[in-house]
């Protein structure tokens, strides 16, 4: 009987566990999408451009190659993102003079006043989660279990594609 007590109480916290991952995700993308559409400086930036712009900020070296393999899409994809991104204002590019090939990207004043608008709101974001908290061990632990699931099946995906 306590046997099917717990499994009830343990099926019904990861239902709600589940609902609010969901809920958390689409409320996270609507306020910060709702933020930068407050600012009429940046109404014209999209949720995935903004997010472009922190790959780009947060990429050492910032080269075309790096920030494609750090959001997981192609070159092609990125280039298009970031002809838009130079075209509003928000990205500079730069090609090397030693080796045309290479091409790096910086953020421009609006760029980055883009970048730290969004930094701010994950601070926040943070700072929220964590405020009730006894034991941040416990969320950080299960934040990281989360990391390693999504990374096992980010690798699956890569052999499946290689082989």
């Amino acid at each position: 009987m306590m046997d099917e007590i717990k499994k009830t109480s343990q099926d019904e916290t990861k239902e709600i566990l589940n609902d609010l991952f969901i809920d958390i995700f689409n409320q996270v993308l609507a306020l910060e999408k709702k933020i930068f559409e407050q600012d009429k400086n940046f109404r014209d930036i999209s949720m995935t451009e903004t997010h472009v712009l922190e790959a780009i900020r947060k990429s050492d070296p910032p080269t075309m190659g790096t920030i494609a393999a750090k959001l997981q899409i192609t070159p092609g994809t990125l280039t298009s993102s970031v002809n838009k991104l130079i075209d509003k204002g928000y990205v500079n590019r730069h090609r090397s003079e030693i080796d045309r090939r290479i091409v790096t990207l910086s953020l421009t004043e609006k760029g980055e006043s883009v970048f730290q608008l969004h930094e701010e709101f994950h601070r926040d974001l943070v700072e929220a989660a964590i405020a009730d908290l006894e034991n941040r061990d416990d969320l950080k632990k299960a934040l990281q279990s989360m990391h390693r699931f999504f990374q096992k099946i980010k690798e699956k995906d890569e052999l499946e594609v290689r082989g």
